[in-house]
């Protein structure tokens, strides 16, 4: 047998969506701020660890509703807030 059995948590992306918007107040459109295609699937790795860096861009994203790429960010921080529990996602993407 090749390969490793890895256990995920699999969400779809605009529930994930309705789930930011329900923790944070503001939008985060996934499709369009992760530059995703349609009929595909991203994986993160979340065990709540985050930097300064990525707390200014939620902060600056919270505050302006401005940011890109943040997903990640978003997924830990939740994660170290208690709000999602640590593992691996995958977020489903088809519209």
């Amino acid at each position: 047998m090749i390969g490793t059995k890895v256990e995920y948590i699999e969400v779809g992306y605009s529930e994930l969506e309705q789930y930011i918007k329900e923790v944070y107040g503001q939008e985060y459109e996934i499709p369009c701020g992760e530059e995703t295609s349609n009929d595909m699937a991203k994986t993160y790795h979340v065990d709540g660890k985050i930097g300064d860096y990525e707390e200014r861009q939620i902060n600056k994203w919270i505050q302006t509703g401005e940011g890109n790429y943040i997903l990640n960010y978003l997924l830990n921080h939740m994660c170290k807030n208690g709000k999602i529990e640590a593992g691996q996602y995958v977020v489903e993407i088809s519209w």
